[in-house]
């Protein structure tokens, strides 16, 4: 279950590029789990999910067969500038919500529920450990991962 961690790392690592947003979610603590939602919109913990065709269809102008492979790059998805205004910025107050980070319908994750309440909780904790915490000047955040994604280290001072 990796997914957590790396939707945590992209939730605080969106706070504290906003700070503005972060002193809100320190202040307000039911904000956690906007924080939580938008960070795995922003950097989707899932970046790819493979499917199989099953039975003829075209898509695209692709025409595909039964048994071929394709890849739905969830991370792209929930950056769609069609579906979420400036989707590239951390927003917690983002109007449209609606995310694909764990897929959707019959093949939504198993364990979104279960992942979305660990990250909530982490933050909460971190947040209350760590009242003081900011990115280290001029530090750089490598995002990586074309599978499983996430900031790769996230320096911070406390």
């Amino acid at each position: 279950m990796q997914e957590p961690g790396h939707g945590c790392a992209s939730a605080m690592y969106g706070l504290l590029v906003e700070p503005e947003q972060l002193q809100r979610v320190r202040e307000d603590p039911a904000l956690v789990l906007r924080a939580v939602e938008e960070g795995i919109r922003w950097i989707s913990p899932i970046g790819h999910t493979e499917r199989q065709v099953v039975e003829e269809t075209e898509l695209g102008g692709v025409r595909l067969q039964p048994g071929d492979a394709v890849y739905l790059m969830l991370s792209a998805a929930n950056r769609d500038p069609a579906q979420f205004a400036d989707p590239e910025r951390f927003d917690i107050d983002r109007e449209n919500r609606r995310h694909i980070a764990f897929g959707g319908g019959m093949h939504v994750c198993a364990g979104n529920a279960f992942g979305r309440a660990i990250m909530r909780v982490a933050l909460e904790e971190l947040l209350v450990a760590a009242p003081d915490l900011r990115l280290e000047p001029g530090a750089e955040i490598p995002v990586t991962g074309w599978h499983f994604r996430s900031p790769r280290r996230l320096p911070v001072l406390l």
